[in-house]
């Protein structure tokens, strides 16, 4: 393994021995927002070195810009989910992948909410006081009494998609702060919970590690576009984007949401 790898994989390793994103977030809005500052301008200057000194592994975007996406293009999720922000990677990662619309969350909520099935009956609760018992991924829960809750909660997001549309979590906290920083089980910030996605070696949008629930949502709701952070692009896919800054572009590729910036 390279040096720089070696270092970025200790550090998050480091980071989960301590449980250093759950840490801030039990210390509240202030703590989040005190943190989220240093935090992103020092992975943001770190990715930066890191493309000076390896460039072949690190890529130019900057990892906290926001693409918009329609959710439908989303069909398959990478089967490692590690949050490697602005990192360039070979190999065939991509193609170790699952559909989305296979997975047993996404199953359970189309029944809950296309056939109408209870929470009960569409197996959801069942899984997840599965995921809560193994001490799996659970999305913040620690115990069964908090399922019901959390059904309720994926009730009220149903609803809240339907009637008002989709919002980004930067919408969200310039309506309801607090309510926002509350329900953020899985980031320092909630800036940084937008559904993660990795991008393949054909800029193919794969899900990965974050916001999976809301992304099965806007698919059945039929959302046209959600917000997205990139976490890992794969080497082909980087050598389009820098070939794509030196040559004339295509209009076709020119529509893709990883390059329309650089169009401008």
């Amino acid at each position: 393994m390279k040096i720089d790898r070696l270092l970025l994989n200790s550090l998050e390793y480091i980071g989960w021995r301590t449980s250093l994103r759950r840490q801030v977030r039990l210390r509240g809005s202030k703590t989040q927002q005190l943190f989220y500052s240093p935090y992103s301008k020092g992975v943001s200057g770190l990715v930066s070195l890191l493309r000076m000194v390896a460039p072949d592994r690190y890529t130019d975007a900057d990892p906290f810009k926001i693409l918009f996406v329609d959710p439908s293009k989303i069909t398959f999720e990478t089967q490692d989910h590690f949050r490697h922000r602005g990192w360039v990677v070979g190999g065939d990662w991509d193609y170790h992948r699952s559909r989305i619309d296979k997975s047993v969350v996404y199953q359970c909520l189309r029944r809950r909410f296309i056939d109408g099935e209870s929470w009960e009956k569409c197996g959801y609760v069942d899984y997840a006081r599965e995921q809560v018992q193994t001490d799996a991924i659970a999305w913040g829960l620690s115990s069964e009494d908090q399922i019901e809750n959390r059904c309720a909660h994926l009730d009220n997001l149903w609803k809240s998609i339907n009637n008002d549309g989709y919002k980004s979590q930067a919408e969200l906290i310039q309506e309801d702060l607090e309510e926002t920083f509350n329900k953020n089980v899985d980031e320092v910030h909630p800036e940084l919970n937008e559904v993660g996605v990795d991008i393949g070696r054909d800029g193919e949008l794969l899900w990965n590690r974050v916001g999976y629930h809301r992304l099965i949502l806007t698919k059945l709701i039929n959302v046209d576009l959600i917000p997205v952070l990139v976490y890992r692009r794969h080497r082909k896919w980087q050598d389009v984007r820098e070939d794509f800054i030196k040559k004339e572009p295509s209009p076709e590729m020119a529509t893709h949401p990883d390059l329309i910036e650089l169009c401008n």
